[in-house]
């Protein structure tokens, strides 16, 4: 209520009352009494105009709360008849505690409504968050569970020293059977005829320090590899990578299964093995050099991509005519009308190598072409120099000393072209120059102009000093490589999963790898990715990145078809794939208790911990310890308003009724 209330309160009362009893003030000293009696119900009612609160505190004195929690999950289910005699036990013991009971698994409810939790998983975070909410409200915090969880944020995270002392019992079998499982199986969804592929597998045992296991690697159904190992620890993990060819293979898929063959020692195999179905795609690439005359260079080109599976290969003469069904052209110094009628009005990507007249006559407009010294012709020996500024696409090693490429010839003229699309320049006698050697451009299709001849003198000494050719080669790989995927309209990304088959809860790992347009791998931009189910709830992902790939972390939560989803900064979509989400319980999955997790809590919360099988008796007495059990005084603020006080209602009808009998007593009534 403002402060200027009281004072017009006191002016409104003063005034009135005046007013009322100007005349009678003096005669008589009732009068006097009457005056003040209006004054001061005039000032109640215009106070209360103001609608103020009264402000006084009450105490209220309560039993002791003590919080229950129970793990009702599928792995701790046998123990639940023994928790719930127990909890009974303590609420006699400590008859002045007010107990309350609660039930949890994938979420938490009270105990009596047990029977709509699942069990199929337990979540620690739920117990955690409703303590949180409790935490003025309840003493003390008792967790009864066999420690295994399988999603949700690990209570550690959380910072339990504020919640007060939360005594865990750990239930359930804490020996150490041996173990063996398949935690991650990793392979790309489709891989291209010819090409090869990598499968990455992790192995994990458990209490199998010095054992000899045997891990295979199955491909439709046979044998393909079979590793021995002999972890050195009691927890021990292996990571296995496989390198599959697509070549002679008949079937149109890879059926691949890696399996960790179960010990004598060994009581839970439905984790040994897991499977993953790699589609082969027959959709090799067709490149055809064509020449107007044969030329050294064609087949040095042709002997860079020799053993390119994915791409079929022809060379030809122009005067046979230009083939229709390539889905790339490396032309070299064309003549024919005919053909620059084709290659210029077709979609499909070129690359040009054009020194001879009529080349740069039909490959260039006339704006981009003018002739160093008019009717000059002939040719000028340039040496390669990269162009750092180049940007569409990242060259694979462009810090690379290429002094093993060496001169070669290249027409007297000028181009105009945009520097990040240059990827060498000339070098004329030592000195650099801004003209372009190659350079590369997308408009309608795409294409690459490459302004002389002689290149396959880069590849013969390259051979001659180093007894390789991998620069000139994987240079050459590269822009056929965007040549294909600028001109195909492929978004570059990849998507990398292990089986398409999870188990609700169950973590699986996935990657994201997007390739440039010369195939090679780039993180460029940041990302964010979901996981739906078919009736649209979603869970947003935390997407890390890990060696030039985007990796995430998935513990699904819904059942049946779920569709992940990879976007881009403005919520465009990037990549799209989809899982099938088992209501298979992980419970199962994993019966070792987990009393090591139990008991940082306790630690971290000044409780204590206790094994509920052993040490259950123990209980009682350390509970009377801590001394938690007397009765609580609460102390409250309250805020009444005016007019539901009953005392300044009475109070007024009383000042109304003395004032009303004065005046009836003087007989002004």
């Amino acid at each position: 209520m403002p402060a200027y209330a009281w004072i017009l309160s006191v002016l409104i009362g003063f005034t009135l009352s005046w007013w009322a009893y100007r005349f009678l003030w003096s005669k008589n000293g009732l009068w006097k009494v009457a005056a003040i009696l209006r004054f001061l119900v005039i000032f109640l009612i215009a106070l209360w105009l103001f609608k103020p609160l009264i402000n006084f505190s009450d105490s209220e004195t309560k039993p002791a709360r003590w919080d229950f929690y129970v793990d009702i999950s599928e792995s701790n289910k046998s123990e639940i008849d023994q928790i719930t005699s127990f909890a009974d036990t303590l609420s006699k013991a400590f008859q002045n505690v007010d107990f309350r009971l609660f039930a949890f698994g994938e979420s938490l409810v009270p105990f009596e409504n047990k029977s709509i939790i699942k069990g199929d998983l337990t979540r620690f975070d739920k117990v955690i968050e409703h303590m949180e909410s409790q935490r003025t409200q309840t003493q003390l915090r008792c967790l009864v569970s066999d420690g295994i969880v399988n999603q949700g944020q690990m209570p550690t995270s959380y910072d339990l020293s504020k919640l007060g002392p939360i005594v865990t019992l750990g239930t359930g079998d804490v020996n150490h059977y041996t173990d063996l499982y398949i935690e991650e199986f990793l392979a790309n969804e489709e891989v291209y005829q010819g090409n090869s592929t990598e499968i990455e597998a992790l192995v994990g045992a458990k209490s199998a320090k010095g054992k000899l296991l045997n891990i295979e690697f199955w491909v439709n159904g046979q044998l393909q590899n079979a590793q021995n190992w002999v972890p050195q620890s009691d927890r021990e993990k292996k990571r296995m990578v496989y390198s599959l060819a697509t070549s002679g293979r008949k079937l149109p898929y890879f059926d691949l299964k890696v399996v960790v063959k179960p010990v004598r020692e060994e009581k839970n195999i439905t984790n040994n093995s897991r499977t993953v179905l790699v589609k082969i795609l027959d959709q090799r690439k067709i490149i055809d050099f064509v020449y107007a005359s044969p030329h050294p260079d064609i087949k040095a080109l042709q002997m860079a991509l020799r053993d390119k599976e994915s791409y079929e290969i022809r060379a030809y003469s122009e005067s046979e005519g230009i083939k229709r069904d390539a889905d790339v052209y490396v032309v070299h110094g064309l003549k024919r009308s005919s053909s620059f009628d084709y290659l210029n009005n077709s979609n499909k990507p070129v690359w040009w190598f054009a020194y001879n007249g009529e080349s740069l006559l039909r490959v260039f407009e006339s704006t981009e072409l003018t002739s160093i010294r008019k009717g000059l012709r002939g040719f000028q020996e340039s040496v390669p120099a990269w162009n750092t500024r180049f940007q569409l696409f990242e060259l694979l090693d462009p810090n690379i000393k290429i002094i093993n490429w060496n001169a070669l010839e290249t027409p007297l003229l000028v181009i105009n072209a945009p520097a990040e699309y240059v990827q060498f320049y000339q070098t004329w006698s030592g000195t650099q120059t801004n003209v372009p050697l190659m350079f590369s451009r997308k408009t309608a299709k795409a294409e690459h102009v490459f302004l002389g001849l002689g290149i396959w003198r880069w590849r013969m000494n390259e051979f001659r000093k180093t007894e390789r050719t991998s620069y000139f080669d994987n240079w050459v790989l590269q822009n056929i490589q965007w040549l294909i995927r600028s001109n195909s309209g492929k978004s570059g990304w990849e998507f990398l999963v292990g089986n398409k088959e999870w188990h609700k809860g169950e973590k699986q790992k996935v990657k994201w790898v997007y390739y440039d347009e010369a195939g090679e791998k780039r993180v460029s931009q940041n990302v964010e990715a979901i996981i739906e189910s078919e009736d649209k709830n979603s869970v947003k992902l935390n997407v890390l990145v890990e060696d030039n790939e985007y990796v995430s972390f998935v513990k699904p939560e819904f059942e049946g078809l779920n569709r992940i989803v990879l976007r881009d900064p403005k919520g465009n979509t990037q990549f799209e794939s989809f899982v099938t989400v088992l209501s298979t319980s992980l419970e199962g999955l994993s019966n070792e208790a987990d009393h090591e997790l139990l008991a940082e809590i306790a630690k971290n919360s000044s409780g204590y911990f206790f094994n509920f099988r052993t040490k259950k008796d123990r209980v009682i007495s350390e509970l009377r310890a801590l001394d938690l059990e007397k009765s609580r005084i609460i102390v409250r603020d309250r805020f009444v308003p005016f007019e539901k006080w009953p005392l300044i209602l009475g109070v007024l009808i009383a000042l109304l009724s003395i004032e009303w009998f004065i005046r009836k007593w003087l007989g002004k009534i």
